[in-house]
């Protein structure tokens, strides 16, 4: 049997954290492709397909936009619990920022770490422990785009639109689906009883990404504990200030 580690599932949460950034709306002059979602919304019928193609067209015109990210971690076996905080912005399509902290918590103690990634104009910036910078090339062509509610929306096979929502005085339709976590990451576990409830919340007169939540238990038979475990992970993702003035510029690198 498989076992996978708290990293592992660390990893499919970032997945899911990120998801949405690389199935944003595509660059300009190329179309938007989702004619693989043939499923439809259930209460009114709406295909999603159009639905994922309305949102990626709204979020072509987003220049900037700010992000939060917190993902907690409870594994009851052993009752660590992690909680990354991350928070960010991105100006598109060659700048971004992200300062992540990863609090671990466990019995008698515990640790923090903390992370600070720059990226512009094809480089990333990576800041040391030491308070210092290196730098390292992107693959080319490589470019960001805009936060996309299409991305969390073709992880479910069924979609449900639940009543409207206030997100940070936004009023939001929200969606609501399932997937199984590991079938949208290369981690293979069939041994898991995994289902994790999507909800996303779009603008009901822009239809931008607000938010995007998801909740996930993980019940499975840890070799390592030789008994049955289970693993809660919950991720809330906050996408606000769109088309705000932001600031990103390259760290300053200490000449070799």
């Amino acid at each position: 049997m498989k076992y996978i580690t708290a990293l592992s599932l660390y990893s499919l949460a970032c997945l899911l954290a990120i998801v949405s950034l690389g199935c944003g709306s595509p660059p300009p002059g190329q179309k938007a492709e989702n004619s693989t979602v043939t499923n439809t919304i259930v209460e009114t019928g709406q295909p999603v397909s159009e639905l994922c193609l309305n949102t990626d067209n709204a979020s072509r015109a987003v220049k900037s936009f700010r992000y939060s990210i917190r993902i907690t971690q409870l594994d009851t076996t052993n009752g660590r619990i992690i909680n990354t905080d991350s928070e960010g912005a991105g100006i598109i399509p060659d700048l971004y920022s992200d300062n992540t902290t990863r609090d671990t918590e466990i019995e008698g103690g515990g640790f923090k770490k903390t992370s600070e990634t720059v990226i512009a104009f094809g480089k990333e910036y990576t800041r040391l422990d030491d308070g210092d910078w290196i730098v390292s090339e992107l693959p080319p062509n490589n470019f960001f785009l805009a936060p996309g509610a299409s991305g969390y929306l073709k992880l479910s096979k069924i979609v449900h639109q639940l009543p409207d929502g206030d997100i940070k005085g936004t009023t939001c339709l929200h969606f609501q689906g399932t997937c199984n976590l590991y079938q949208v990451s290369s981690v293979s576990d069939t041994s898991s009883d995994n289902s994790t409830v999507l909800d996303i919340w779009i603008g009901k007169d822009d239809l931008l990404l607000r938010q995007a939540e998801f909740n996930s238990n993980i019940s499975r038979e840890s070799e390592q504990y030789k008994r049955e475990t289970l693993i809660t992970l919950r991720q809330v993702r906050n996408i606000y200030d769109y088309n705000s003035q932001i600031v990103i510029e390259p760290p300053a690198i200490k000449p070799q």
